[in-house]
């Protein structure tokens, strides 16, 4: 589980936004959205404790995954990569994946595609118990992204995971969360999953 209480992030003296609480359950993925700029990827970077901040965070063992695709070591194969860090069981996720053909390449030799993809498997099975995900499937295309999603939800609640999730898509995150939250300098506000694109626009903007 995951508690954010009270939370604050100042860049230069000023403050990214108000404080805010946010709360991810047990088995559940919460979907944060908002403008560029706005905070999201600092809020990933308090929870890891990397920035500063003020207010107060309780996390479990925690695995973050950026957009950019270079986590993995690139003088491993892949399969070195997960086997540092992952229980064996990932191979399952591999071949439900396609990806098994891959695992003796090193990341410079595979897709950017297939490296975010690798690179998501890696912090599900990492022991982890929150996984703090940043756009982690951006660089696929839309079938594929969203078969991945579709397994990877499942996962969550099988793993017994929980995921803080970070998109600029609504349809993604309508797709993938149980909780849609939006982020904006002055509130946190809860967004119904059957929001249209004209009124998440609105309050996009407010």
């Amino acid at each position: 589980m995951l508690s954010i209480t009270d939370l604050s992030i100042a860049i230069n003296g000023q403050n990214l936004f108000l404080p805010i609480n946010i709360n991810v359950e047990t088995n559940s993925i919460t979907v944060l959205m908002g403008n560029s700029g706005i905070g999201k990827t600092s809020i990933l970077n308090a929870i890891s404790g990397n920035l500063k901040y003020n207010g107060n965070i309780a996390c479990e063992k925690h695995f973050t995954i950026f957009q950019d695709n270079n986590q993995l070591f690139p003088w491993y194969s892949i399969r070195k990569n997960l086997d540092l860090v992952c229980n064996q069981t990932y191979i399952l996720t591999v071949r439900d994946w396609n990806l098994e053909h891959l695992l003796d390449y090193k990341p410079d030799e595979i897709s950017g595609g297939e490296r975010q993809r690798f690179t998501l498997i890696r912090g599900m099975y990492s022991g982890a118990k929150i996984l703090l995900c940043d756009e982690p499937l951006s660089g696929l295309d839309s079938l594929t992204r969203y078969f991945v999603l579709k397994d990877f939800k499942n996962k969550i609640t099988e793993l017994n995971l929980s995921c803080l999730w970070i998109t600029h898509d609504l349809r993604e995150a309508k797709f993938i969360s149980n909780n849609i939250k939006l982020l904006t300098k002055t509130k946190l506000l809860s967004i119904k999953r059957n929001i249209s694109e004209q009124s998440f626009i609105k309050k996009l903007g407010n």
